[in-house]
Parts: structure tokens; sequence; C-alpha cells
């Protein structure tokens, strides 16, 4: 074996060395996060919650945008919040989705993971995806007791940055603490109306039998 080969197989071996410990730090760093995450939305509000989510999935992934949404009575998706925040809601540019992607997830209930959009056929034609000059995407599920009830999706314009299954799987676990945070929400909601429905009901009877 010469010595050029040697030192080429050598190199090769650090260089597979090295982005196995980036991964294994990346997937620290992300678990670290979502526990601090979770620990945070326990004292926050439903939108804090939902709005620290999105900041932190945007932050990790190092997406440009994202956004939360949510289905409605017609099961059409309603954006709850965005990330960067400064994103203006009433803008139609700023807040222009892939919105193929988003209806797919929300109808199917699985994630989509588009590492290169100029390989995707089925959507890198779509005037959203050229106006905005996007080169990757993620979106996935909020599933709560087994029902979509929205999604989240990022995006990036980015040639250089890629999303990756690692990203993914994160980004699954934070969709996760969200859903537990709606439904928790939803759950909160429907004890107090049933406590003002109660409370209005004892206190007429109290007044009848007086």
């Amino acid at each position: 074996m010469t010595k050029n080969k040697s030192k080429d197989i050598l190199q090769s071996l650090q260089s597979v060395q090295s982005s196995g410990f980036e991964q294994l730090r990346r997937e620290n760093s992300y678990l670290k996060k979502l526990l601090d995450v979770s620990r945070q939305i326990s004292t926050l509000d439903l939108m804090q919650s939902l709005q620290l989510i999105i900041d932190n999935v945007v932050n990790i992934t190092e997406a440009q945008r994202g956004f939360l949404m949510l289905l409605d009575e017609e099961k059409k998706l309603e954006i709850k919040v965005s990330s960067p925040s400064k994103l203006k809601f009433g803008n139609a540019a700023e807040m222009a989705i892939c919105k193929s992607i988003s209806q797919q997830v929300a109808v199917n209930g699985k994630s989509r993971l588009i590492e290169d959009i100029a390989l995707a056929s089925d959507i890198r034609d779509r005037k959203s995806v050229i106006d905005l000059e996007l080169k990757a995407m993620m979106c996935v599920p909020l599933i709560s007791r087994g029902d979509c009830i929205g999604i989240i999706y990022i995006d990036s314009d980015r040639k250089t940055h890629r999303f990756s299954s690692a990203d993914l799987e994160l980004f699954e676990a934070f969709a996760s603490q969200a859903a537990v945070a709606l439904a928790n929400a939803h759950m909160f909601e429907e004890l107090k109306r049933d406590h003002f429905f109660y409370s209005r009901k004892f206190k007429g009877f109290i007044i009848l039998r007086g």
C-alpha cells in the first residue's frame, strides 16, 4: 500500500469519525433543548407555548421560517404562530407557504421531508416555491388522540443548508409537545366551561330553594 493511499484512508476514517461525533453532539443538543422546552411549557399559556416550540424548531434546524397551523371547523389550515415572530400576518408574500405540502400532511397525517426541492417533481414548479426560491422544507402533522389537528411547517432558501432525517426526528418530537400543549389547553377550556355552567346552575338552585 502506497504512502499516499494510506494517508487518504486515514483522512477518510478521520472524516467519518468527525461526522459521527458531530451527529452525536447535535442529537445531544436536540435532546437538551427538547427537555428544556418541555419544562417551560408547563408554566406558559397556550400561545406562548406554541411560539416557544416554533421558535426552537426554527433555531435548531436553522430554517429560515416556520409556521404552526391548526385545522378549523371547515378543515382549512389557519396560521396560529410563526417564526421569526416579526413576520407580518397581513403580508401575503411573507406568509406564503407551499400549500400543497401542508395540505398533504394535514390530510394523510404523515411527515414530509424534502432535502432538495429541485429533485421534488411534485412541487418544484409551483409558484410559491419559485417566488420564495425555496431549497428545502419539512412539514409534520400535529396528532392528538389519533387525529391530525394541524401541522408545523419550516423551509429554507439557502443552497448550503439541507434538512436531514435527524432534523425530522427532532421536528416530530417538538410537534408531539405542541400537540400535548394543545390537548391540555382544550381540556382546560372544557373544564372552565363546565365549571361556569354548573356554578350558574347551582346558584339558580339555591335561589329557587330560598
